[in-house]
């Protein structure tokens, strides 16, 4: 009875140290500079992002293929609306209402990126991926629109759609890409933050993670905002088979012993 009570707690140890290990290694973030914090050298003031030196670890393509910002949300920065110097076209892009409302989960700096003007993604490369296995990119993100344009939500009942404010994020990681939902937004309105996650399974063990974004119209600039990105490995589902198996394992045993014990008495 000792002999087998031992060998379940091995298992029920196996279960548990399996779970810590893979634990540890599923909870590191991938993402560097997942909420855009850190911005490269000299960079002091919200700005549009142009090629890899505004934010780091993350890059665009330089404009015109790319018409995407660095926001400023932390209090006392920034003008009434939010404002980013726009260096292509000169001026400043704000985005409707308050900065308090497009302050993030996660707080700080976020990005903006026009969903039907000059699209382009940002993207950075992720290193220490295994093929085969599945990992999770989670962020924060929203619709919004800029400032000098106006767009409504009649599109369900006006067949225009230049009627319609749209946004949403298109994610690739590699080869593989997947959407978000899309969000309709009201006239200089704003979404307010939503959360999304979305599973991909590594191809190689060095991919690209790309963010662009998607919308509509093109003549009344929607944007989508995007912060607070992670990649992290999904657990195994055999995880959880050999934490069951360690349950019933140790269930069974004390099954037999209150039998045992019971015959004696």
């Amino acid at each position: 009875m000792r002999v087998m009570f031992r060998a379940g707690a091995a298992l029920f140890g196996l279960a548990l140290g399996g779970v810590a290990a893979h634990g540890a290694q599923a909870g590191t973030n991938l993402v560097q500079n997942g909420g855009f914090e850190t911005l490269g050298p000299g960079i002091t003031t919200p700005q549009q992002i142009t090629g890899g030196s505004i934010v780091a670890d993350w890059s665009v393509p330089t404009p015109p293929a790319s018409y995407a910002f660095l926001f400023f949300t932390a209090s006392g920065q920034g003008p009434a609306t939010l404002g980013s110097a726009n260096t292509e076209y000169g001026g400043t892009v704000n985005l409707y209402g308050p900065d308090s409302q497009y302050v993030s989960p996660n707080g700080g700096n976020i990005v903006g990126m026009d969903s039907s003007f000059q699209t382009g993604a940002i993207s950075q490369t992720i290193n220490g991926l295994t093929v085969g296995t599945q990992y999770a990119v989670s962020f924060d993100w929203a619709g919004a629109q800029q400032v000098g344009f106006s767009g409504d939500v009649s599109c369900g009942t006006n067949p225009d759609p230049g009627n319609c404010t749209t946004d949403q994020w298109q994610v690739s990681l590699g080869g593989q890409t997947l959407d978000t939902p899309v969000t309709t937004v009201a006239n200089h309105g704003f979404s307010g933050w939503m959360e999304q996650t979305l599973v991909f399974t590594a191809t190689t063990t060095s991919e690209a993670l790309a963010f662009i974004a998607v919308g509509t119209p093109g003549g009344a600039p929607p944007f989508a905002l995007l912060d607070g990105v992670s990649l992290i490995q999904v657990p195994e589902p055999t995880t959880g088979a050999i934490m069951l198996a360690g349950f019933a394992a140790l269930g069974a045993l004390g099954l037999r012993r209150r039998k045992r014990h019971s015959a004696d008495g």
